[in-house]
Parts: C-alpha cells; structure tokens; sequence
C-alpha cells in the first residue's frame, strides 16, 4: 500500500481495490471540478478522465484551487493534469479538450457533473441515461449549493427535477460553498464505486447555505 493513502485505505477497507481500478469522468474544471478533481487524485481512483474547453483568466482564481497566476492562458486541461501529476503520479490522468457536446466519450465508471450550464447538464445525463451510468450532480450559487445522485431506473433525472431552471450570466459563487459541495460529491463518487448504495443520495437533494450554516435534504418524490 502506497503510504499516501494510509491514512484513509482502512476506512475504505475491501473496497480499496475497486478504487484503484475505477474510472471516473469530471465534466468540468471549474470551481467544483479543480475540487473533486484534486480530491479524488489524493485518495487514489485509477483514471481519472478530464472535461474543459476553457482557459485559465485570473476571475477563476478565487476558487479553482488547482490554477495559479502562472496558468493563466492556459487550458484548463493541461494546466489541471500537470498539477494532478504532481500530486499522485499514480493516477492515470486524461484531459479531453472541448466541450460536453463535441468530445467522444469515455468509458467511465462514474461521471461527476461540475458544469455550469444546466444546458450542458441536461445533455451530460442523456449521456449518462443512454450509458446507463450513476452521475453525482453538483451546482452552487451565491452562498448555497446542492447535490444529488442521478442514477438510470432508481432515480428521477435532473431534468425533471429542475424543468425549468434557468442559467445566470456570470454568477456570483462564494467560495467555501463550492468546496462544500465539491467534497460531498467526492464522497457521492467514493460510495458509488465502493457500493454504499444505502447511504447515497439518491432521490434525495441535499441543499447546503454557508451563509446560513444550514443543511437541508429534500425527498424527490
């Protein structure tokens, strides 16, 4: 066992190894994507397959934790793989260049939503839906966030929770909110591959207010 990982490995237990051989697809390096991105390298998933079609500018540096001012101009893909490299050159790390609509996608365990766009949301789960693939939904505004499990024939699909939800132009996001939300989804993930299913959130959205210190879990019915 690789010392990084002794301080959680026994926690995971059996389900180490399903960890380690896992491949898991983060559609966007964002503020929630930099997130779950850095996490799940640190705790050790086999491949991680990485989603953006931006650069790096200097109004992303307040949350996107893997860029510094040396990135900027950047792609996002190649600036977050180099970084992730750092971390843990053990996890096979894959940054694909473009956008959720246009790129070829890969076979993947588990596909994290970190995007910003409900458009862009709702065409990532006609992927995950028509793949038959869980996918842990994030999305934060403001002080609050949310988060939820989508899963093909056992939950409800985002676009039906959300019918009419609408994207805002340049949003204001705090940035503790999107750490919170980012380490739940993380979480989400772990217990995907690790089969918790019991514990997940499924048909369950979990709404979270920094500013408020409050955590609310609605049933999707």
């Amino acid at each position: 066992m690789d010392e990084v990982y002794e301080r959680h490995a026994k926690l995971l237990k059996d389900c180490f190894m399903a960890l380690s051989s896992s491949s898991v697809l983060v559609a966007g390096l964002g503020g929630l994507g930099s997130f779950v991105a850095e996490l799940l390298t640190r705790i050790g998933v086999g491949h991680l397959f990485l989603v953006d079609y931006k650069v790096v500018d200097e109004p992303d540096l307040n949350r996107q934790i893997l860029y510094t001012r040396e990135d900027l101009g950047k792609r996002k893909v190649e600036a977050a793989k180099n970084r992730l490299s750092l971390i843990n050159p053990k996890v096979n790390i894959e940054g694909v260049f473009g956008k959720i609509e246009e790129i070829e996608f890969p076979d993947v365990d588990v596909i994290v939503d970190c995007l910003d766009t409900f458009k862009s949301r709702f065409f990532l789960e006609k992927v995950a839906w028509k793949k038959r693939l869980p996918m842990v939904h994030g999305g934060v505004l403001g002080f609050t966030g949310q988060i939820t499990v989508l899963f093909p024939g056992k939950t409800r699909r985002l676009s039906e929770i959300f019918p009419d939800a609408q994207d805002v132009e340049s949003p204001q996001v705090f940035p503790s909110a999107v750490a919170l939300v980012a380490a739940q989804q993380v979480s989400e993930t772990i217990k995907l591959i690790c089969g918790y299913e019991d514990s997940l959130l499924l048909n369950r959205l979990l709404v979270i207010d920094t500013l408020a210190a409050t955590f609310d879990e609605i049933i999707i019915r």
